[in-house]
């Protein structure tokens, strides 16, 4: 592929998707004839990709997808996994036996024979409930009962996590960091659909958006390049870092804004797209 002299990565949740995490109609018809045009534009969010295709259906992405905060890079379009960022067994049930101290049940996302599987497990509070009963509805092939942990032993283990009340995981965050620091990435961050709700996750030290954004310039052959991203949370800071040049939306968390080369128009009024439309015309001519 053609090094382009520019190219774009954005969020989804907050940051491209609407509060109904959709792509509003004239965003999704614009992207569609920019990607058609070889506009080079994709997405790094915390979703997996099977998430990522049942929420966005049919988009002619032809650049890889950044998902799980930077855990895998897989192509959009059929699934499959370039790089992955994996947790060696001894630490997951290190990990899982903290868990169970605190008596929480995370959600386990691993590989199963190749294909993609989200554990959850028997015991849900409200919002976990209402979200896996709303993939079992979607008929999403990865979820998967827990079951008898050991079963597992053979997949590998992409992350672990939580959505809970900020103050049951604040010091689950600081004892896994103060355990595992040296091998984990935790991210905290309050959900963008459950105010007062807080997503927490476990991954691989390497796991971030940033490094992921990094390996996949190198894949690219697109070191060169100037890369434009696009976020509203926390678990964004280390793409903009990566970054050439960094975009927040107007309900973005501060602490991004603070390191933002640029504010636009929130995720309600289509300004990523329109941000992105408007410097195609002043680089391209189209």
């Amino acid at each position: 592929m053609q090094q382009p002299p520019v190219w774009y990565l954005s969020d989804l949740d907050g940051t491209l998707l609407n509060d109904k995490a959709e792509i509003p109609g004239w965003s999704r018809a614009t992207l569609v004839r920019l990607l058609n045009q070889g506009v080079p534009f994709s997405v790094a969010t915390a979703r997996g990709i099977q998430g990522m295709q049942l929420m966005l259906g049919e988009l002619p992405f032809f650049l890889p997808v950044i998902g799980g905060n930077g855990a895998f890079i897989s192509d959009y379009q059929t699934g499959q996994h370039l790089k992955l960022c994996t947790m060696p067994w001894e630490l997951c049930e290190e990990l899982l036996e903290v868990f169970r101290y605190h008596n929480l049940q995370p959600v386990v996302s691993l590989l199963e024979n190749g294909e993609d599987r989200l554990l959850y497990p028997d015991r849900q509070n409200e919002v976990l409930a209402r979200l896996v009963h709303e993939k079992l509805i979607q008929k999403d092939r990865r979820l998967r009962p827990m079951g008898e942990w050991k079963s597992w032993k053979s997949c590998p283990i992409t992350s672990f996590s939580l959505i809970e009340k900020e103050a049951v995981v604040l010091d689950l965050k600081v004892e896994l960091e103060e355990k595992f620091g040296e091998y984990l990435q935790i991210h905290l961050y309050e959900d963008t659909y459950y105010p007062g709700w807080f997503m927490f996750s476990a991954i691989d030290r390497a796991a971030t958006k940033g490094n992921a954004a990094r390996w996949l310039a190198e894949y690219l052959g697109w070191e060169s390049s100037e890369l434009i991203v696009f976020g509203d949370n926390l678990n964004d800071i280390s793409l903009f870092e990566a970054a050439s040049e960094s975009v927040a939306v107007a309900n973005a968390k501060e602490p991004l804004k603070a390191i933002a080369n640029h504010i636009i128009g929130t995720n309600e009024s289509e300004a990523v797209i329109s941000f992105v439309e408007d410097h195609v015309k002043s680089r391209y001519g189209i």
